[in-house]
């Protein structure tokens, strides 16, 4: 198991996506897991200075998780000292 996340919450990760990648992301990346109380509604990772994979469920699209989802991963940018920080759009 990857340091800093439970099995739960890895388990729901993989919900949303394929398990195989996800268990390498969170090897290999700093990922931020949102929830909505029991629910799973957004990710985003860092991978160097790289902002990738950013989702939000789209019933909570509109609602300010992606605002806090990318807030955090900026803020983990800065502790990185990163100077720019890239968005790799799928």
């Amino acid at each position: 198991m990857s340091k800093g996340y439970d099995q739960k919450s890895i388990d729901r990760l993989c919900t949303v996506f394929e398990p195989e990648p996800v268990a390498g992301r969170i090897e290999n990346e700093f990922v931020l897991l949102c929830f909505a109380g029991a629910n799973l509604v957004g990710t985003v990772g860092l991978r160097g200075d790289y902002l990738r994979s950013m989702l939000v469920e789209p019933a909570y699209q509109g609602r300010g998780f992606g605002k806090v989802l990318v807030a955090r991963i900026e803020e983990e940018a800065r502790k990185k000292r990163y100077q720019k920080s890239w968005f790799i759009p799928r």
